[in-house]
């Protein structure tokens, strides 16, 4: 038993490890600027203000497309916006604009 926990715990810090050397690029200059960027850092935004304001699982962004509204995540899946509310809630407010 002690060895399959050994086992599972390389194997977990091997796929870590190797997430980061993978986005080491991102990591050190910041994702860049691509076509999506804006609608992408709206929608953390939104997906954050929506979970502060108790909605779970959040569907509607009321910000999104100039303030009409977007029903996003009833299309896309919404498990990068859960990684960055959680970044965001242990983050200093303001520290990011889109968290």
């Amino acid at each position: 038993m002690r060895s399959l926990f050994r086992v599972w715990a390389l194997a977990i810090l091997v796929c870590v490890g190797l997430g980061l050397a993978c986005s080491r690029g991102a990591l050190d200059h910041g994702a860049g600027w691509t076509h999506s960027y804006s609608y992408d850092t709206v929608w953390i935004a939104e997906f954050n203000a929506a979970l502060r304001q108790g909605h779970f699982p959040p569907r509607w962004l009321d910000g999104a497309m100039a303030g009409f509204g977007a029903s996003s995540f009833y299309f896309y899946p919404p498990l990068a916006f859960y990684a960055a509310a959680l970044v965001g809630a242990v983050l200093p407010a303001g520290a990011h604009p889109g968290l």
